[in-house]
């Protein structure tokens, strides 16, 4: 994704500007594609990594864009577009690595979840739009470590996706509870369900294509916490993750 992104963002920027402008753009298409070939591979990318390479783009790479972005005349839009666009890129990479609310918690991330994904749904008057999601947590101020806060919000992200996408749910709530020595998070919906047989199979789930349970359960395992996925042929799912301090 990065190096596609500096190539897009290169190519017009030489046609607008002549090779007085494509040294400081390859200088910058080269440190994303050296980010892009050495990174860890998806199953070694850790909490830790992300939050690394995010803070890598933020604090160099959208400096970098900043002082190139003096070279651009002010008078062409395209080129002005062009920048605008490869930035709001990046931030959207920096947000996927490690969301920007998990600054201020876990609690003030889920509820920046939830609102963000009530205003992406559709509704309407008739209720024929998406799953409203509530968050039922107490309010909380307690901080984890990094990988800890990170991978239990990937779980209820995955969990708010997974019910939104394959449910056909009317409502997904987030409870649970944060404290200082556990954590305690369980997304519940009430749309069709799935047979979900005996524990959590992980081969199984594979074999049924559940692909964002298994990331879940990935997540789960690397930071020592207990995921339970609970669910019934037209009941509804219950994905809950119990994180114990040690």
């Amino acid at each position: 994704l990065l190096s596609l992104l500096a190539i897009f963002w290169i190519q017009p920027a030489i046609a607008v500007r002549g090779l007085d402008f494509w040294l400081p753009a390859a200088a910058l298409g080269l440190v994303l594609v050296t980010w892009a070939v050495s990174r860890p591979s998806p199953g070694k990318f850790s909490g830790s990594d992300a939050t690394a390479l995010a803070a890598a783009l933020h604090d160099d790479v959208l400096n970098q864009m900043a002082v190139i972005s003096n070279s651009l005349p002010a008078d062409n839009a395209a080129s002005q577009q062009a920048y605008a666009t490869a930035v709001a890129h990046i931030r959207d990479i920096i947000n996927g690595l490690r969301p920007t609310m998990l600054n201020y918690g876990l609690h003030a991330a889920l509820q920046t979840l939830a609102d963000d994904l009530n205003d992406r749904l559709p509704d309407d008057a008739q209720g024929e739009g998406g799953p409203r999601i509530t968050l039922s947590i107490p309010p909380s101020t307690v901080r984890y470590a990094r990988d800890v806060e990170l991978s239990l919000f990937r779980i209820a992200q995955q969990a708010c996706s997974n019910a939104i996408q394959h449910a056909s749910c009317r409502k997904i709530e987030i409870s649970g509870s944060l404290n200082a020595d556990e954590a305690r998070l369980l997304v519940e919906d009430d749309g069709r369900g799935f047979e979900n047989g005996e524990g959590l199979d992980l081969t199984r789930l594979l074999a049924g294509r559940h692909f964002g349970l298994v990331g879940m359960a990935e997540r789960a395992t690397l930071i020592g916490a207990e995921l339970n996925i609970q669910s019934t042929p037209g009941q509804g799912t219950k994905v809950t993750v119990v994180w114990l301090k040690k």
